[in-house]
């Protein structure tokens, strides 16, 4: 276990975001193959919850790993992210369309900040301003 453990460091270590993904999966699946017997065992996880739990041992990992300056981009993202998707919803000129695609880049670029990867979060919420942008200026979808 200890092994498992040890890779998913390495992967981290080595800026390989996709392999430290795939060795925490592993990881967490061995982990609980040890409580196979305990009768407080919960059940098999759903797919989406498999996710979640290896994006937030990621995100617990890779954050303190970042540079000053990468946190506070990364801070300014997320406040963008929670606030910028639900104005542009709130919008009554925004159509069910382009709320659906609002939705989608939030959504990538919250998945782009658990797992620290700053400039793909930063190409996210571009996409999303770019979105407030033609709405701004009365140009729509």
């Amino acid at each position: 276990m200890e092994s498992k453990a040890r890779a998913v460091r390495e992967a981290v270590d080595a800026d390989d975001p996709h392999a430290a993904s795939g060795d925490a999966a592993i990881w967490l699946a061995v982990a609980l193959h040890a409580f196979e017997g305990d009768p407080h065992r919960p059940g098999p996880l759903r797919p989406a919850e498999e996710d979640a739990q290896v994006r937030d041992y990621l995100k617990d990992v890779l954050r303190p790993r970042l540079s000053c300056g990468q946190r506070d981009r990364l801070d300014r993202h997320t406040l963008t992210l929670r606030v910028l998707p639900r104005r542009l919803c709130e919008n009554p000129a925004v159509d069910a369309r382009a709320r659906e695609d609002i939705r989608y880049l939030a959504a990538r670029g919250r998945m782009a900040l658990d797992l620290g990867h700053v400039d793909a979060a930063e190409r996210e919420v571009g996409r999303l301003e770019a979105i407030e942008e033609r709405y701004r200026s009365g140009g729509g979808e």
